[in-house]
């Protein structure tokens, strides 16, 4: 029996409905378009565990025991969310509804069945390397064979029975999908709700980046940017506003959002840690747009580019093409063009360009204020965990995460070492006790 997710009966219901009743292209054209299962409800996880905010202990005494295991990165089983391992696989249950339809409905338009055999494609693809990011180690080549990934699911079928892949393999089928995504989209969707080939050149820069593959990682860097360039001045922005950032932004490639169940990271409830707040410059317009400083000197986040208070913003933007691109360059040696994609982005960003980047002729302090700006720039956007992990894995930088939290009356510290095997989450124990596949070591 398959235990993907909790709420079986519900996904049985729309996974016939899809096999079965869908007799159109435009039948499917409708499921792709759900975005309430599709684009904004990404897994939580993605940002719980990183060192970018904090609560206070009022906040952690009140919210659901698995959610304070998971911010002090407990080694319990129970510190897992069972919504960010369902929802995925919803979506991706789905994405293979729609290709199992494909298979039988008549071909009538071939554009729009081109269009959704490449969305379908891209939706398993991104979902599972999301669900990588929580439920699988870090991925390195010589052992990527010997590592457990993710069950592959590619039929609607709630009883085909799953097991898990091993890690090469689970991201063999990532980019696989996304490249065939990449190979039927067009570079621009007439909705940023909907894949594009720019968005899957994009999904594939930045799973090759996970993968430590760098030059691969600005081979699909310079393809997505030969479609889309587009940088917002933050200079234009409103800073009074509460929300200064709006999907209207040119920026935004793909829009996806978490759901809004994450009390951990609410803007009411979460602040921003004094050390990563003082990484901005005075002149740094990200400085006031980001953030706010309520009357006790705390700082919340309010930057979002998912348009709303209550979720981060899990999708595709054109920064993330600079960044990368810097970083891919730094790597292979070619600083003053890497410093010149930097620049490109700050210039957006500061006041003016008292930021004055230095050509470092040493390319490990060049990668360093590299990544300085990655973190800076993609705040809240679903990438600081993969970053940490990665980084730890194939760089070997000692990110070493920690939390002080005052519980029962004493200060406690609470420390995650860089590569600790609490860096892959635990599968929820419904899965493991239905399924008997093989849980994560913590």
């Amino acid at each position: 029996m398959l235990c993907i997710i909790s709420c079986g009966k519900y996904l049985e219901e729309k996974a016939d409905y899809s096999v079965s009743v869908a007799e159109t292209l435009n039948d499917l054209r409708a499921l792709l378009d759900n975005e309430g299962d599709l684009n904004r409800n990404l897994p939580g996880l993605l940002e719980t565990g990183t060192d970018d905010y904090y609560v206070s202990a009022d906040q952690y005494g009140v919210v659901p025991p698995y959610l304070q295991e998971i911010y002090i990165w407990s080694a319990d089983v129970n510190a897992t969310d069972l919504a960010s391992w369902m929802t995925p696989y919803k979506a991706i249950m789905m994405a293979n509804a729609v290709l199992n339809a494909l298979e039988r409905v008549p071909n009538t338009n071939p554009q729009l069945y081109q269009e959704l055999y490449g969305e379908a494609h891209f939706i398993r693809g991104y979902q599972l390397f999301l669900l990588a990011q929580i439920f699988c180690q870090p991925y390195n080549s010589l052992t990527a064979k010997q590592e457990l990934g993710l069950p592959l699911k590619f039929e609607a079928d709630l009883a085909e029975k799953i097991q898990r892949s091993n890690l090469n393999d689970t991201y063999q089928q990532i980019i696989d999908d996304l490249k065939k995504a990449a190979d039927n989209l067009d570079n621009r969707s007439k909705f940023i709700s909907r894949p594009s080939k720019a968005a899957a050149f994009m999904a594939l820069a930045r799973t090759y980046l996970a993968m430590g593959d760098y030059l691969s990682a600005e081979s699909f860097t310079d393809k997505a940017l030969r479609i889309t360039d587009d940088l917002l001045d933050y200079k234009t922005v409103a800073a009074e506003s509460a929300q200064p950032f709006n999907t209207k932004n040119p920026e935004l490639i793909y829009y996806a959002e978490t759901g809004q169940s994450y009390q951990l990271i609410y803007p009411d409830y979460s602040f921003i840690s004094n050390d990563l707040y003082a990484m901005y410059d005075a002149l740094d317009l990200r400085k006031s747009l980001f953030f706010s400083v309520n009357s006790s000197n705390q700082i919340s986040f309010r930057g979002y580019y998912a348009n709303t208070a209550v979720s981060y913003f899990g999708g595709f933007a054109t920064p993330e093409l600079y960044l990368t691109k810097a970083e891919c360059l730094t790597r292979r040696g070619a600083m003053e063009e890497a410093a010149n994609y930097l620049d490109q982005l700050l210039s957006n960003r500061w006041k003016d360009k008292s930021y004055g980047i230095q050509l470092e002729s040493n390319k490990h302090k060049l990668l360093a204020l590299i990544l300085d700006e990655r973190r800076k720039e993609m705040l809240m956007r679903g990438v600081r965990w993969m970053d940490i992990r990665r980084l730890n894995a194939l760089d070997n930088r000692g990110i070493v995460l920690k939390r002080d939290l005052l519980v029962n009356g004493e200060m406690k510290l609470f420390v995650l070492p860089a590569n600790d095997p609490r860096f892959c989450l635990p599968i929820p124990q419904e899965v493991i006790l239905q399924s008997q596949i093989p849980q994560n070591l913590r």
